[in-house]
């Protein structure tokens, strides 16, 4: 430190230096641009550094830059050559501390510019006036925020003090209150009253009493007011009161009072009856209405036990509700019992038991009970209703349901649990699970049903499936519903309805419609084999006829002979062909019953062109197929290969003389039950306009330029009829033609 020490020593005596050494305050000397020279013992433990390492600090590392007063001292100091006011500074261990400095620029006797900072540590200071704040702040809030009323007169009873609580308790502002007098406050009778409590805070007498004050709108507000006198010098000065208001608690003891009274009144000419019964069971309080429904007299059944006019049969069961009454204090205990009437005859009481034996204003065990006899006997009666409703209902096999429309809520009768195979003591039904059991394909349909019958457009009344869940069978159902409706707004607020299975009826009017069409089919059959034989038979046989007549007459010379027996040759063989395509219509319609089989489409396509390949070769034919939705179906394999053999062969045959035939065979799916076949051809297409009514026809040919019978699509219909499928054709003329077979998967 010698050498900072000479830097003082240079300007100032041995004085100066025992007060720069053992000074409280922390000294820096400094020239103006901030290097510090020296720093005496107090500085150093301000800063919490030895006087080397401050000589080697600037400013900055010494004093906060970030405070709001550095820079503002820099200027300051630049403008007058003197600052003074509070800093941050920077300790070594990197805290801070709040310390007042003083700083003064002056000229040394050599001329050069040194600065004097003084630095007083404030910590002690500043906690100690953060303490007294706080202490103060406290006290301040503790008044200010109770929720309790707090009131100061002086010994004239006018108001010096009061606080928030207090001022609206009475309805002012505490300006308001400040120079009032005390009487102010209160109407006569209490001001009385007042005034000989004031004479007790005079004799030094502390009290809590109950008061009633006015308020600023001239209502009453009740108070609990704790007064404790003040004295100054031993002379009277006044008193502060702690005030309560209690105006809610009395106008509720007021209340209680008059729901007494209510009450009293309620128990007197209630139509129930009230009994109050001691812990040996016996009667201690009979209501008036006990009276009137059984007959008999207080003085007749107080102090008597109620098993006394029980009925027998009852005696066990009313044991059996005594004792759980007794083991379950507070609860409510629903009860319904026969008693005997002052007449002889039972009445039926239903009513609930409370054991309030633990409320000490009880003490008893209170029953209410209400005479339902003439309603016990009209729920028997309906009990019986039900029980043959119940008989009629399982002998007609139809099931009831409930279905609440707010809630959601839905109710089977055991019924309708066997209907659906479900055991209604495992499965739990409601309405999320309830459509689960309907066949997919139906869900949507029943679930608007019911949409339109809850929203009141129509009642419900729908036939679905169901999958029955003990062995998954399907089964027809019916269901039918009437509406429960809220008579002020009209809405749906149940619906009761019945279901019962049409499985049979359905099955049979199936079986019935598939007689009927087979009927309308064999008829059809009918006409065209009638066709057949009245117009195609007709000719050869009367040809063969002629001619055998000839013969047999021998009108015949002998050159004319072979051309005779040539022309019957011909009719023979043409009654023959027909013969033959009558043979293979009966075979494809016997042959449905052939074993159905998984079949892949282009193996069968495969197997028919090799069958044909001599003409496929031929005539230059490009095949193209596009099995990718879907590649393979479950069929009769003899029917799809003569269908598509058929289809593909006409393409063939009726093919364009200026362009290679090119035939297009793709697949396609069509909702869940059917896939599309498409043959599609770029040939001479067919003119639908004239022949589509007849396009399917037996033996109808438009195109007389290439050899055929008209068999070939009389065949394809029929076969895609037989496998449950339909066919149609979309065609133009010189551009080609598209056959779509749809068939069941």
């Amino acid at each position: 430190m010698g050498n900072h020490k000479n830097n003082f020593n240079h300007h100032d005596d041995l004085t100066y230096q025992m007060c720069y050494e053992h000074s409280l305050d922390g000294i820096l000397l400094t020239i103006p641009n901030g290097n510090v020279l020296a720093a005496n013992p107090a500085a150093c433990e301000i800063f919490g550094m030895s006087e080397d390492e401050i000589c080697a600090s600037t400013r900055s590392m010494l004093f906060d830059p970030q405070h709001p007063n550095f820079e503002k001292f820099k200027v300051e100091r630049e403008q007058t050559g003197a600052i003074r006011g509070d800093l941050s500074v920077l300790r070594k261990d990197g805290t801070r501390l709040i310390a007042e400095i003083s700083n003064r620029i002056f000229t040394t006797d050599k001329g050069e510019l040194r600065a004097i900072i003084i630095i007083r540590d404030k910590t002690e200071k500043i906690l100690s006036e953060q303490k007294i704040w706080e202490t103060e702040e406290k006290y301040k809030q503790i008044v200010e925020l109770s929720q309790e009323g707090i009131w100061v007169i002086d010994e004239n009873n006018k108001t010096t003090f009061v606080n928030d609580a207090m001022a609206a308790i009475l309805g002012y502002q505490r300006g308001e209150m400040i120079g009032m007098e005390l009487f102010d406050f209160m109407d006569e009778s209490s001001r009385k009253i007042s005034e000989l409590n004031i004479q007790k805070r005079k004799d030094g007498i502390k009290e809590q009493h109950d008061f009633v004050f006015l308020k600023k709108d001239g209502t009453k507000v009740w108070v609990i007011i704790s007064t404790t006198p003040i004295f100054k010098d031993g002379s009277y000065g006044g008193a502060m009161a702690m005030v309560t208001d209690i105006t809610q608690r009395k106008l509720a003891e007021e209340k209680v009072i008059a729901s007494e009274d209510r009450f009293r009144e309620l128990v007197e000419n209630n139509n129930d009856a009230i009994l109050l019964l001691d812990k040996s069971m016996l009667t201690i309080y009979r209501s008036p209405a006990t009276s009137r429904m059984m007959g008999f007299t207080d003085d007749e059944r107080i102090g008597r036990s109620y098993l006394e006019l029980a009925h027998p049969d009852d005696i066990t069961e009313i044991k059996r509700f005594q004792q759980i009454v007794v083991n379950n204090p507070g609860r409510p205990i629903p009860i319904k019992v026969r008693a005997k009437h002052t007449d002889g005859h039972y009445l039926w009481l239903e009513g609930i038991a409370t054991n309030l034996m633990h409320n000490k204003s009880v003490n008893a065990i209170v029953v209410n009970l209400r005479d339902i006899s003439e309603r016990k006997k009209a729920e028997d009666e309906v009990q019986q209703l039900n029980n043959r409703l119940r008989i009629a209902i399982e002998a007609s096999s139809v099931c009831i349901w409930e279905w609440d429309v707010s809630t959601h809520e839905l109710k089977w009768d055991s019924a309708m649990y066997r209907l659906y195979g479900l055991d209604p003591k495992v499965d739990t039904v409601n309405f999320n699970t309830w459509p689960t059991y309907v066949h997919p394909e139906d869900l949507q349909k029943v679930l608007d049903d019911s949409n339109e019958a809850e929203q009141g457009i129509r009642p419900l009344d729908t036939d679905f499936r169901i999958i029955r869940a003990s062995d998954h069978a399907i089964r027809y159902i019916r269901s039918k519903a009437l509406n429960v409706v809220d008579q002020k707004t009209g809405k749906v607020l149940k619906m009761i309805g019945s279901n019962w299975d049409i499985t049979e009826q359905r099955r049979a009017k199936q079986e019935k419609e598939k007689i009927l069409a087979d009927l309308i089919r064999r008829n059809d059959d009918l006409e065209q084999f009638a066709y057949i034989i009245s117009h195609n038979l007709r000719a050869p046989v009367t040809n063969v006829l002629s001619l055998s007549e000839m013969l047999i007459n021998d009108d015949v010379d002998h050159e004319s002979k072979p051309m005779v027996l040539n022309g019957l040759d011909l009719s023979v063989k043409k009654i023959d062909l027909i013969i033959n395509d009558l043979n293979n219509i009966f075979q494809s319609r016997q042959r449905i019953g052939d074993k159905k089989e998984t079949i892949y489409f282009q193996q069968l396509v495969d197997d028919i062109k090799f069958s044909i390949n001599h003409m496929v070769e031929k005539e230059n034919v490009l095949l193209n197929c596009d099995f990718g939705a879907v590649n393979q179906v479950f069929s009769v394999r003899s029917y799809l290969y003569s269908i598509l053999y058929n289809l593909i062969l006409n393409s063939i045959k009726y093919s364009r003389e200026d362009f290679h035939p090119v035939i297009n065979i793709s697949t396609e799916v069509d909702g869940d039950k059917y896939i599309k076949l498409l043959v599609a051809d770029n040939g001479k297409g067919i003119d639908l306009k004239r022949n589509e009514a007849m396009l399917f026809g037996l033996y109808q040919r438009f195109d007389q330029t290439v050899e055929g019978r008209g068999l070939g699509l009389y065949m394809v219909k029929t076969q895609v009829e037989s496998l449950g499928g339909t066919i149609k054709v979309d065609s133009e003329l010189d551009k080609g033609t598209v056959f779509t077979i749809c068939i069941p998967v």
